[in-house]
């Protein structure tokens, strides 16, 4: 049990889903139940840590298989990456928690960097297999780089990851829209359609995207009756040139993407606060809102505070982090391929396997961890 110091002061040394875990319950607990400081401050520290200092490109955290564990701070290596599917769903419970709490967009950005990367990586096109580890990285060599663990499973000894996927799964639904002080959000931009209660008055919304294949998104409102309120429809972080929310990555061309708002398909002026595009009206049957930020391919990078391999470059689009398909021949150790090659699959392409490898040599994690 993670019982070393109590949650108020606990931010390292931690098993880190467990860890997120543990805050997604504080941050319940604290909102609206209680509104304790203690908890609110030493969750604020805890997530600032995390997302500046500990979380992949991807969403992902996690960085020591042992303990599964974070690492120090800007240990974030590629290849040797733990960071479980687990890790990924907790981060993914906790950033909406956070979002009641403060009510920033910030929060989302995070949820949605997880869900379209670190969290659907580790999982099989049909739903019924899935990954332990997710590396960033793979050659063939490390423990986790090749054979039955480069291999999508449907089920392991420890089956905490495929469980938990089907609890985030079923908690989608409720991270899509939130209300906060009788303002309706859209946080997350999927399509379908339900219905809110504004103020004693019943609202319709639904919702059509592509996204993330573009960038649009169109939401309908009908409520039972005229009605104001606030819309306030999130304006994701990669269309303001921001990879993340904090210094940790950046775009190589960090210039905001041309964000266009719409009204019954009227243009308005865009002005960003906290996140969201703000929208004031007494709304009837039909209206629509229609976001259009342009999705741009480019470059993400990490800072050199990060080490080693802070030349990385990844592509991305929109929320999503691109990598391809490569061939790499492996011609090292004693149990080179000679002219063979393994080839590192990532991402959830018709095949199950992200590795090929013919390299059986298993090296030692970093850092002396067994």
């Amino acid at each position: 049990m993670q019982d070393h110091l109590p949650v108020v002061v606990a931010t390292r040394r931690c098993r880190s889903a467990r860890r997120l875990h543990a805050a997604a319950g504080m941050a319940d607990v604290s909102f609206p139940l209680t509104g304790d400081a203690a908890y609110i401050a030493a969750l604020d520290r805890l997530w600032e840590n995390v997302v500046g200092r500990k979380l992949y490109l991807t969403g992902g955290i996690g960085a020591r298989h042992h303990g599964e564990a974070f690492g120090d701070d800007y240990e974030l290596p590629n290849a040797t990456a733990y960071t479980r599917i687990c890790c990924a769903e907790a981060n993914g419970f906790l950033n909406p928690c956070m979002f009641l709490l403060h009510g920033h967009g910030k929060y989302i950005d995070v949820l949605e960097r997880t869900l379209y990367n670190g969290f659907l990586s580790g999982i099989s096109q049909g739903g019924d297999e899935f990954f332990y580890a997710n590396p960033l990285a793979s050659d063939g060599e490390w423990f986790f780089n090749y054979g039955t663990a480069a291999t999508r499973s449907p089920w392991f000894s420890c089956s905490c990851c495929p469980t938990n996927v089907v609890r985030l799964l079923g908690s989608l639904g409720s991270y899509i829209y939130a209300q906060r002080n009788g303002d309706l959000y859209v946080n997350l931009f999927v399509g379908g359609g339900t219905t809110v209660n504004l103020n004693g008055v019943d609202v319709g919304v639904t919702q059509w995207t592509h996204y993330p294949w573009d960038g649009n998104v169109t939401v309908q409102l009908d409520p039972a009756e005229e009605t104001e309120f606030t819309l306030r429809v999130r304006v994701p972080g990669w269309a303001l040139g921001q990879a993340v929310p904090s210094d940790l990555y950046h775009y190589v061309d960090a210039r905001p993407d041309v964000v266009a708002l719409l009204v019954n398909g009227d243009l308005l002026d865009v002005e960003v606060v906290d996140g969201y595009a703000a929208v004031t009206r007494t709304w009837k049957h039909g209206d629509s809102v229609t976001l259009a930020p342009a999705t741009p391919v480019r470059p993400s990078g990490e800072p050199c505070s990060c080490g080693r391999e802070c030349r990385t470059r990844a592509p991305e689009r929109g929320p999503v982090h691109c990598v391809r398909d490569r061939q790499r021949r492996v011609g090292r150790g004693r149990h080179a391929a000679g002219g063979r090659r393994d080839h590192a699959r990532v991402g959830r392409g018709p095949g199950r396997r992200r590795v090929q490898a013919h390299v059986a040599r298993r090296r030692r994690p970093a850092h002396g961890h067994p």
